[in-house]
């Protein structure tokens, strides 16, 4: 994702698989015996469509500095 004339503000990549890992776990907490388990590639592709709704509402996530 990139902000206004600031470059990128954070590791895409990263981003889908933090978000990915976090669907994944969410989904397996709550599913039933007899739904299947999510793949990664299926969390991946929720996590970017996650990513670019958020762009396209012009919103944006940056790193937070741990000083």
């Amino acid at each position: 994702m990139t902000g206004p004339a600031k470059g990128p503000l954070a590791d895409q990549f990263q981003l889908t698989s933090i978000i990915a890992a976090a669907i994944r776990a969410c989904h397996e907490s709550t599913k039933q015996p007899a739904v299947e388990q999510l793949s990664t590639e299926d969390a991946n592709c929720i996590a970017k469509a996650v990513l670019s709704a958020l762009a396209e509402a012009g919103l944006t996530i940056v790193p937070t500095k741990n000083d």
